[in-house]
Order: structure tokens, then sequence, then C-alpha cells
């Protein structure tokens, strides 16, 4: 996944930059496109890059460059999230989930769903549960 090799020329071909992160302008959020999920700022790019890609050397440097020279970054965690019903961000995975019918809380853990409804001031209508199946 991380190399293309060349048969006829026997050479290794390595991704660009490019290929591999991208700015999600609207967030301020780098993306990894190699796992396509969105990286914390900071410490956590080069130990993204590190742990689960095993990444080392120039190419590490050339992604920890290319975030320096953009950042910094917004969490991914706190950013502001696209509106509803909006375009899919292309370079991310779509993972089910579950959204709050009250507000706009969102999560892929049912756990988190139940436990934020039975905490909240949020009424019960006819008895049924406040979420919804959604897609992330």
């Amino acid at each position: 996944m991380l190399r293309d090799i060349n048969m006829t020329s026997n050479t290794i071909s390595v991704p660009s930059v490019n290929d591999i992160v991208k700015v999600y302008h609207p967030s301020n959020v780098l993306l990894c496109l190699w796992c396509r999920t969105a990286v914390p700022p900071g410490k956590s790019i080069e130990t993204h890059f590190r742990k689960v890609h095993k990444e080392t050397g120039a190419r590490l440097v050339n992604i920890l460059g290319f975030a320096s020279s953009r950042g910094p970054f917004c969490n991914p965690a706190t950013a502001e999230l696209p509106y509803d019903g909006s375009i899919q961000v292309e370079e991310l995975r779509v993972h089910s989930g579950y959204s709050c019918i009250e507000c706009r809380y969102l999560t892929t853990n049912r756990k988190n769903m139940a436990t934020h409804w039975t905490q909240s001031t949020h009424r019960s209508i006819n008895g049924q549960t406040g979420f919804t199946s959604v897609l992330l």
C-alpha cells in the first residue's frame, strides 16, 4: 500500500506528500489519506505517522514539514462539523452512528448516545428513544 514496485525498471515509486496528507480547509483539519482519518494537531501528527504507518526518515520529515508549513490545525474532535446533509468529505471514511433528535450530539457509540439521552434535559416523545441511526 505504501510503495509500488515497478517490475519493468526495478524501481520503487514512493508517494509524494500530496498523496499522503491533505488539509480540509473548511475546518482547517489535517487528513491522512492512507487511513482516511483526521489527525490531531501538534505532536500527534508525528505520533500518528510513526506509530500507525511506521514512517521514519526523509518521508516523515517531508510530512512534518508539510504540516508545519500549513499549520496550526484545528483538533478534529472539537472542529466545527459540516452541516447535516452536506457533501461527504471524500478523504474520510463513513461510519455508522447515532444522532440526537433534540440537539447536534453525534457519536458512533450507542452506549454514549443512550447516556447522553438519559443525562440530558431532553424530553422523550411517546416513550421513544431520542436518537436515530445516521451515517457520519
